[in-house]
């Protein structure tokens, strides 16, 4: 009845297959709808026919990766995590903040194109494989590597589903870690969060403010600003009262001073950070790296590890520019249609007054076919 990933990953939790059907109330039912228009703007689908047994969590994660997302369950409720540009920052992470940060980034050598088994619709099914050479590669396709897409049956959309997990590589080559004191957290799974550590960009500095006065705030440490740049302050403010409340990132402008100071000047209209806030101090558009929580962990004595990996909302940009090739049907790389174009032919005879046709001027061309 239906491709859509959000209403196989309802399914898969409530149908007559389960068990023990989840109730309305344990599921995200909102954030299911959002995920369902998502997966219909976007054409992402799922259909595989689930004959085999597997638990209840691989179902729901081979089902959602087919929607660009990944299953979570809170405690309370089942839901999805999609992967997506957001506009909401949900908390800035730092070196006042957090600590044990670390940075590592795999090394990777690509393929000249990655090849995708699929059962393909448009030829009733038959097993076909689509070969999607990597972003930038010209030359033969010598060196490849086999990516599963499983629930996919569209030749356009396994191209381009492929050539997303291209960009992913390409734009999230680093991970990084960090550890957090409390139980509590703001960020989850799935978060943006605004990240602050000079071991990523020596410019990047956190403070704790210690005073504001008018549009001048000091700050607990230094900083320092260089001729040719333009600086700014990023910092979280709570928005609301009460249950209501929430919290939103600022982003000032900054005075320029040059060299070493502990008070800096924000520019324009706008709110202000309070004292005991903590600021996020570098160049302009370079203050902060934009990250996504990719998981939280448990660590030891009441603290979480979050992992995270760039943002990089050029992933989306990318795919959503992406337009397939034609697709011939034929099992491995596209053929050249150059080369199917027939040789000029030869001509070896021309034999005149030949009027079969009635016509005592026509002419007989004989043709043999070209090299």
């Amino acid at each position: 009845k239906t491709s859509n990933p959000a209403s196989h990953f309802r399914q898969a939790l409530q149908g007559p297959e389960c068990a023990f059907p989840e109730p309305d109330s344990a599921i995200d039912l909102e954030l299911l709808q959002d995920w369902h228009d998502f997966c219909r703007i976007k054409g992402l689908k799922y259909d595989r026919n689930r004959e085999a047994t597997a638990s209840q969590w691989d179902t729901l994660t081979e089902i959602a990766a087919a929607g660009r997302a990944s299953p979570r369950f809170d405690g309370v409720k089942w839901g999805g995590v999609i992967d997506r540009p957001r506009d909401l920052i949900v908390a800035h992470v730092n070196q006042r903040n957090s600590r044990d940060f670390r940075w590592s980034r795999n090394y990777f050598e690509p393929p000249h194109a990655f090849r995708v088994t699929f059962l393909d619709q448009t030829a009733d099914y038959q097993q076909r494989e689509r070969v999607i050479p990597w972003p930038g590669h010209v030359g033969p396709i010598t060196v490849t590597e086999q990516l599963p897409l499983v629930g996919k049956t569209d030749p356009d959309e396994i191209w381009i589903e492929a050539r997303r997990r291209q960009y992913e590589i390409m734009h999230r080559p680093d991970r990084f870690s960090a550890v957090q004191d409390g139980a509590v957290r703001t960020a989850t799974r799935g978060d943006w969060v605004k990240g602050s550590y000079d071991t990523l960009e020596r410019t990047m500095s956190a403070h704790r403010v210690t005073a504001v006065r008018g549009n001048t705030v000091t700050l607990d440490g230094w900083v320092e600003m260089e001729t040719g740049n333009a600086y700014a302050v990023r910092f979280m403010r709570q928005v609301g009262e009460g249950n209501e409340a929430t919290f939103e990132s600022v982003l000032r402008q900054v005075t320029f001073a040059e060299g070493l100071t502990d008070s800096i000047g924000v520019t324009g209209i706008g709110p202000l950070p309070e004292i005991g806030d903590l600021v996020q101090f570098g160049i302009a558009g370079q203050e902060s790296s934009d990250l996504v929580v990719a998981g939280t962990q448990a660590g030891e004595a009441m603290t979480s590890v979050l992992t995270m990996l760039a943002a990089a909302p050029i992933i989306d940009e990318l795919t959503d520019a992406e337009v397939p090739p034609p697709w011939n049907g034929r099992a491995g790389s596209e053929s050249d249609v150059g080369a199917a174009v027939p040789a000029v032919p030869k001509v070896v005879a021309i034999i005149p007054f030949f009027d079969a046709d009635g016509d005592p001027d026509g002419l007989q061309v004989l043709l043999e076919p070209g090299a």
